[in-house]
């Protein structure tokens, strides 16, 4: 995996170095920069980052046209190539951090520790496994074999039932013939097992010819004859001070083994061998040497950077979506702003209206405000019809496009009266314009009750923690007073 997180990052520089020659048109942050050049290329030349013409980008589109009337293309593509940039920068951390910790925790062999001796667990506690690789040198080079050592616990006496011993040695036929079918032809290692699960009794194998099996049930394949041998095992049953001792004969033949096998075999039958030379010492000496070959041991550490890379794929997911559901909550804002703008507007327009102003001048007038009101919705479209009139659009046309900009059912109302009274005249326009200001307002408090009576519900919650804290305050010492 290291060489796989290494080619990623090489891939990262040379596109960056050669993108950065062909692209001086923008000007990037630094830290940024080499993300957005990456973003930016899949943008012009694959439409990898666009999205397809789905129901959702239409939506998406759509806000971008709300939010920035002017000039639409160019900030949709700054947009997409931001986002691009965002996922590119997440996976490029992760990618990074992966070979970190790929390097630390299960890189270089040179960088793990040498073990000479393994520490043995206390009396009383659980057997002690570690996963360790054995670096052997041999004729052919280093071998490295990886070994799980299990290191029993100092040993105490078990005070256990003496009729359990009877159970266990009726399991114990069928839990150690391993991958052999009967006990007339073993040709693989039996599993000669210590413990029996859910018992608490404890099992020592002795062999009738330690050149043949040995107390683990390993066949030492150098030791047996082609046409097989018998060899009987005995198991010692104990149950605390309690034990019993069971015999069975087995038929054991030679299995072919590669030459690594066989240094496996070696290497763990030495390794028992000091383990079961030192049980009641502190710590347990590892073998420096099997067989003439010397070995140098460390641990096996496992690698965890696959993880990190599948957390910054969610991570990278998660903003790809929520830059979009923030660009629609945006959206959402500003409808909601321009809905509590409009009996302000309106009101306006009906004053300035009775002032004796013509349409005309009384937008002028209200837009003339949209410095005053810099974060003012409607003041902004008011201000932008106002441009395009003095620009030579027809005023209807101008009062039209105000409610296709803004796409609020009030606004679309108000500029057809607009644009309807340029042909019939003013009159009788400012009763209407006064009469829909009226009704503005009263959906304005329908609307402020509406969002205090959510604000109320919301509120139910903590108020139903702080209730229960508050009972817990009361009822405890409560309770511990009447245990007094």
């Amino acid at each position: 995996m290291i060489y796989l997180y290494l080619a990623v990052i090489g891939i990262y520089l040379g596109a960056n170095f050669i993108l950065k020659k062909h692209d001086r048109k923008r000007k990037y942050t630094w830290y940024l920069g080499p993300f957005m050049r990456i973003s930016a290329w899949f943008y012009e030349k694959k439409g990898c980052i666009r999205q397809t013409d789905s129901k959702k980008s239409r939506g998406l589109q759509q806000d971008l046209v709300e939010l920035y009337p002017d000039h639409v293309e160019e900030r949709e593509e700054q947009y997409y190539i931001k986002k691009g940039a965002y996922v590119l920068g997440i996976l490029f951390a992760a990618d990074v951090a992966a070979l970190c910790l790929s390097v630390t925790g299960a890189g270089s062999v040179s960088g793990q520790k040498i073990y000479q001796e393994v520490q043995r667990g206390a009396y009383g506690e659980d057997t002690r496994t570690k996963n360790l690789s054995a670096l052997i040198d041999t004729e052919n080079g280093i071998m490295e074999e990886s070994v799980t050592v299990s290191i029993m616990a100092r040993q105490y006496t078990e005070e256990e039932a003496m009729q359990r011993i009877d159970e266990a040695i009726d399991r114990i036929p069928e839990l150690i013939l391993g991958e052999n079918e009967t006990f007339d032809c073993i040709t693989k290692d039996m599993e000669l097992i210590r413990k029996i699960p859910d018992m608490p009794v404890s099992i020592e194998w002795t062999s009738g010819d330690y050149g043949l099996l040995d107390y683990r049930g390993r066949i030492m394949s150098s030791e047996l004859p082609e046409s097989g041998s018998i060899c009987m095992l005995t198991a010692n049953v104990s149950c605390g001070e309690y034990q019993k001792e069971c015999s069975l004969y087995v038929c054991l033949y030679p299995e072919a083994v590669s030459y690594a096998e066989q240094i496996r075999k070696d290497l763990e039958k030495t390794l028992e061998q000091a383990e079961a030379g030192s049980r009641t010492e502190e710590t347990v000496m590892l073998p420096q040497e099997v067989n003439g070959k010397k070995v140098v041991w460390t641990e096996k550490k496992k690698d965890n950077s696959k993880t990190i890379w599948v957390l910054a794929l969610i991570l990278a997911i998660a903003v790809w979506f929520a830059m979009d559901k923030d660009v629609h909550k945006k959206v959402e804002q500003r409808e909601a702003r321009m809905r509590r703008e409009y009996p302000e507007v309106v009101s306006k327009l009906v004053l300035l209206m009775g002032a004796g102003m013509t349409i005309r001048a009384a937008v002028h007038k209200v837009a003339s405000e949209s410095k005053e009101h810099s974060d003012g919705v409607v003041y902004q479209q008011l201000a932008r019809i106002c441009h395009e009139m003095d620009s030579g659009v027809a005023e209807g046309v101008a009062y039209l496009n105000l409610g296709k900009r803004c796409r609020d059912p009030h606004y679309i109302r108000l500029s057809m009266l607009l644009s309807q009274n340029l042909r019939k005249g003013n009159a009788g326009l400012a009763g209407l314009l006064e009469r829909e200001a009226t009704e503005a307002f009263e959906e304005r408090k329908r609307n402020a009750r509406k969002y205090g009576e959510e604000a109320a519900t919301k509120l139910l919650a903590p108020m139903f923690v702080m209730l229960m804290i508050v009972m817990v305050v009361i009822i405890v010492p409560a309770f511990f007073s009447f245990g007094k």
